[in-house]
């Protein structure tokens, strides 16, 4: 009987959470399209759509889905949601629902009460932490599951069945499986830590460690599917450094945590959040009263403020502390540690609760803590209305009505949170006074939903929160995108937005796995360390300038035969005025050829323009670096300029005359130094090096097209920081970044020029307000998916990277795409052949899997512009063939002379473990459980 009570219970408290959120997030399914906000569209969503794969070659030149752990598809309610309810609001939902419903089971087990369970799950579920949250869906998913860990092992200290080991262990894998590292981390760090504490506080034996050993472990071997993979990732992909300033960004300041009363306090509630509801800290308080007599108090408390506090950043030492160490200090935002204050305070409130209805607690006590908290909510008004400086209030939604703002003192916002806390604060005492009423239950249960609600940035309406909503048909690519993939699809080449994905409307993101557009960019953890270096790019797929210059061949071997520019890409950051000229205040940093120092080899650069400035004067912010043993006098620089009507003329540069090396500025060295300083470009030094100001005339005033550089054999290289021509009038025209870098005419082409956004141009092309132009660029030396060169060399990374970005070898000979490769050190000489016709045919581009038809009448060496990965082999006509990294993050294979089929197939030694391991412990656990359930065991 008590067992069907229990469930019937249960299933009440989850229909009620099931109902609640399925109204606060009815917005999207009412107006039939998809909730959007932040990640959701550019990452969660796009993958939620898109099947299950293998490997990407949509994103980053291709990426390892598989060993993606944001890619949630092993996560049970993701797949379930996807594959089979089809439905995005049913996963957002999920995890509140699961959160509320866990966190009520587990504060009943702790009280006996299921009200106190309910208070604490609506407390949790409704708190800033969760709530805010819903943009990272991963960390969301992955904290809902924390209760019920908790729980878990409160049932296993009691020497529970195997069953409950089983569900731990499956709780813990979806935390694993939800889709971010750094919520399970802290999870299973904080678990663990409970572990041992009810252990050693319960005096648990060796059994209990052992069981409780066992369903971490089962945790861990059925999320090995995806861990195994993603922990082999780590080795690949992009680590960037966290600095301590990341580390302790978007946390409290003190005043801040004034948001623990009034969440309108400016402060970052998505990263930092505070606010659980004035009543769940009236509870709290009572709860906290518990510490003496119940250790879960006692660590529920420690646990929050001890967040809390790591939540206020560097205002405290022990952000610093946890940044030293291995693991913890390689994710950004450790406030996210905030969302445990918010559990550790709603069960606490659950246990308040819980002393409440059972009368454990002294009335005098009870009302010290309401009149402390009344007490506090009017002196934070009173600071906010004091010094509204120092208690910033956030911008939201204007309220229906303005009657109280009319009062004066204080804004409409303060004054309605003071009105909720007021009511807050009356429900409590109303529920002291008569614990047993459900009248007073439910009003408290409502003020607590209104409370938490009114929190939200987001307006609620009758439907809801008001929250952004994606149209279904805006899921679908535009026009543009659908016109740039069939031009991309013949050749299977590439696009690249170099301002990154959050400035891409065309292929936004995760978007082109979904549209299966070929996208040289991306977006999310899973950017390849090569690549990245490759591409100077960043994990939103943004590019350094550097990789857009001329000399710069990446982008050709990358396949990347469109660029899209808005006009914002590399915007001028204005001008200043030095030596009587102005120039643009963003130093350009283009070095003339290769970077290296003692290489016995010319270097050249050219450099586009404006032809139509009537130029007199060319004038530099430049210098020399490694050149410290060049002679006074020596030419170290050759100047060409070359107008509009082809005439040309020459001007040489000589050191310690014209321009002079950079490090001069060190004393010791300019002792030793062969040559002398010249005229400072500006006599700020930046990093210990000098620029110098440099200006060339020309014989008459012509319109330049472009200007050559080129240096002799002198050991070191020329760096040009600022770049002016001056008119026969004497004024200066700053050349900028942007046109240096397109209007060589010889590599880029405009193709294209249209207007649109995110969510315009379906199914035609309109005209909209709040549409961004973008330009089209053709990149005329892109290279197809696949080709043959004649020429292999075998350089390490670093060289290899050099040579590309400055189409220059170590020995000076130059680097062309088209007829040479570089692969990595190792494996043996790769002998290739330099003459003979040759062609490269893309059969099929699969999951995992590239096919070619490859035909050389003198054979080659067949270089794929996919990124390279641990797993991918090579196969000619059926039999295996040696693959090599080649051009720092590509494949090749050198194919004999004829016509073959070349296949490239991904099969991954890790992922096939993954899977087996967790396959395996997931029959294990089904048989134990079988077993159990056949044995008859409670």
């Amino acid at each position: 009987m008590n067992g069907r009570v229990t469930v019937v219970r249960m299933a009440a408290v989850f229909g009620t959470f099931v109902i609640l959120f399925t109204w606060i997030f009815a917005t999207a399914p009412l107006r039939h399209g998809y909730l959007d906000e932040s990640d959701l569209y550019e990452y969660f969503l796009p993958m939620f759509l898109a099947p299950l794969t293998t490997w990407s070659p949509y994103e980053f030149s291709g990426l390892p889905a598989f060993a993606d752990i944001g890619d949630a598809k092993f996560y049970p309610l993701h797949a379930i949601a996807a594959s089979v309810l089809h439905s995005w609001t049913m996963l957002v939902v999920s995890a509140y629902v699961l959160a509320g419903t866990f966190t009520c089971v587990y504060v009943r087990r702790l009280t006996g009460s299921w009200f106190a369970g309910l208070f604490a799950g609506l407390a949790f579920a409704l708190s800033e932490a969760m709530m805010e949250r819903t943009p990272h869906l991963g960390i969301l998913h992955a904290w809902a599951w924390l209760p019920l860990v908790a729980l878990s092992l409160e049932h296993v200290r009691d020497g529970a069945s195997t069953a409950w080991i089983a569900i731990g262990g499956f709780a813990l894998a979806n935390v694993l499986l939800a889709g971010h590292p750094q919520p399970a981390l802290y999870i299973i760090s904080c678990t663990a830590l409970y572990a041992v504490v009810l252990g050693r506080a319960d005096r648990g034996g060796r059994a209990y460690y052992l069981r409780a050993s066992a369903m971490f472990g089962i945790g861990g071997l059925l999320a090995a599917a995806r861990v195994l993979p993603f922990l082999e990732s780590t080795f690949y992909i992009t680590r960037q450094d966290v600095s301590l300033g990341q580390f302790t960004a978007r946390s409290n300041t003190l005043p801040q945590l004034l948001s623990l009363l009034f969440p309108a306090v400016l402060h970052d509630g998505r990263e930092a959040p505070t606010y659980v509801g004035v009543a769940t800290l009236i509870f709290a308080s009572v709860g906290a009263l518990r510490v003496r007599s119940e250790w879960r108090a006692r660590f529920w408390l420690a646990a929050a403020i001890v967040a809390l506090v790591i939540g206020m950043g560097d205002a405290t030492p022990i952000p610093r502390l946890l940044h030293a160490l291995p693991v913890v200090g390689r994710f950004r935002v450790i406030a996210r540690l905030l969302v445990i204050t918010a559990f550790g305070l709603s069960v606490l409130s659950g246990v308040g609760v819980a002393t409440i209805l059972r009368a454990a607690a002294s009335r005098t006590a009870i009302r010290s803590i309401l009149i402390a908290v009344a007490a506090a909510c009017v002196l934070g008004a009173i600071g906010i209305g004091s010094w509204p400086s120092l208690f910033a209030l956030e911008q939201r939604n204007p309220l229906p009505w303005s009657a109280l703002s009319r009062l004066g003192i204080w804004d409409e916002q303060t004054w309605l949170q003071l009105i909720l806390a007021a009511a807050s604060v009356a429900a409590c005492a109303a529920l002291v006074r008569r614990p047993g009423s459900r009248v007073y239950r439910v009003a408290m249960v409502a003020v607590l939903i209104a409370d938490t609600l009114h929190a939200q940035p987001n307006r609620i309406t009758a439907r809801g929160l008001d929250v952004a909503v994606l149209p279904a048909e805006d899921i679908r690519p535009s026009v543009h995108a659908e016109r740039l993939r069939e031009e991309l699809e013949p050749l299977h080449q590439r696009l690249l937005t170099p301002g990154g994905s959050q400035k891409d409307s065309v292929s936004p993101a995760t978007f082109s796995r979904l549209w299966r557009i070929a996208n040289a960019g991306g977006y999310g953890p899973m950017l390849l360390s090569r690549y990245s270096d490759l591409a100077s790019m960043g994990t939103n797929g943004s590019v350094a300038p550097a990789a857009l210059r001329s000399e710069n061949s990446a982008l050709d071997v990358m396949a990347v035969r469109y660029v899209l520019l808005t006009a914002d890409d590399l915007p001028s950051r204005g001008t200043i005025t030095l030596h009587g000229l102005d120039w643009e205040r963003e130093p350009l940093g283009l070095s003339i050829g290769r970077p290296d120092c003692d290489q016995r080899y010319t270097r050249s650069i050219s450099l586009p323009v404006d032809s139509a400035v009537l130029t007199s004067s060319i004038a530099f912010g430049a210098y020399l670096r490694c050149s410290e043993d060049v002679p006074q006098g020596a030419e170290v620089a050759r100047v060409r300029v070359v107008a509009s009507d082809g005439t040309q003329s020459e001007h040489s540069l000589r050191a310690g005359v014209d321009i002079a090396e950079a490090a001069l500025t060190d004393p010791a060295l300019r002792a030793r130094a062969r040559h002398t300083m010249t005229a400072a470009f500006d006599e700020s030094v930046r990093s210990g090096l000098l620029d110098y100001f440099v200006r060339i005339d020309l014989p008459q005033p012509s319109q330049v097209d472009r200007v050559e550089i080129s240096t002799p054999v002198t050991g070191g290289w020329m760096n040009i920081d600022h770049l002016t021509l001056v008119d026969s009038a004497g004024h200066s025209h700053p050349q900028r970044r942007r046109e240096l870098l397109f209007d060589d005419r010889t590599r880029w082409k405009e193709v294209a020029e249209f207007a649109t956004s995110r969510v315009t141009d379906r199914p035609d092309d309109q005209s909209e307000a709040g549409e961004q132009r973008y330009a089209v660029l053709e990149n005329l030396r892109a290279r197809p998916r696949a080709w043959f060169v004649s020429e292999v060399v075998s350089l390490n990374d670093r060289d290899a990277l050099e040579s590309i970005h400055h189409s220059q070898l170590p020995d000076g000979r130059p680097f062309n795409a088209a007829r040479l490769a570089i692969t990595s050190p190792g494996g043996g000489e790769i002998a290739a052949t330099t003459t003979g016709a040759s062609d490269a045919r893309l059969l099929t581009i699969a999951d995992g899997r590239v096919s070619i038809d490859a035909t050389s009448e003198s054979g080659g060496f067949l270089v794929l512009s996919d990124s390279w990965y641990p797993g991918w082999q090579a196969r000619i006509d059926g039999r295996p063939a040696a693959l090599r990294r080649t051009n720092v993050s590509m494949m090749g294979v050198a194919v004999p002379a004829g016509r073959h089929r070349v296949d490239f197939l991904l099969s991954s030694a890790t992922q096939r473990a993954g899977i087996a391991i967790s396959a395996i412990t997931a029959m294990a656990v089904l048989l134990l459980l079988a077993l159990h359930i056949r044995g008859g065991h409670a």
